[in-house]
């Protein structure tokens, strides 16, 4: 009978996520609709903490499977950030190396055309 009340019934969880939200004014315009009936209020109330409680472990399960796929993935990504900065480091030495070939080919094209102009 639990299991049809908690699928039977909807409630919106979606405004727990909203930062203006209220628990108060959740929990009252949620059970308003039988507060005549005290027993259907009492079954309302418990299929709600029912409901809230699955919904409390579906996060909690949710949030654990994220922390652990995070901690998991750390290595990896400390992995990749240390070969990224050996390719910098690399591509840094590399440009380094090229300015100064750079510089040394410079020198001798200068050289080669103040020889060229002397001789002619």
């Amino acid at each position: 009978m639990e299991r049809y009340l908690l699928s039977h019934s909807s409630v919106d969880f979606s405004r727990f996520a909203q930062p203006d939200f209220n628990h108060v004014h959740w929990i009252n315009e949620t059970l308003k609709s039988c507060t005549s009936d005290l027993n259907q209020l009492d079954q309302k109330a418990s299929d709600l903490v029912l409901q809230l409680q699955t919904q409390m472990k579906d996060v909690m399960q949710t949030l654990d499977h994220t922390c652990q796929e995070a901690i998991v993935s750390i290595p990896r990504v400390l992995r990749e950030i240390d070969a990224v900065r050996i390719d910098a480091l690399t591509l840094e030495a590399d440009l380094k190396t090229l300015q100064d070939d750079n510089q040394v080919i410079v020198i001798i094209i200068i050289v080669i055309f103040l020889i060229r102009d002397r001789i002619f």
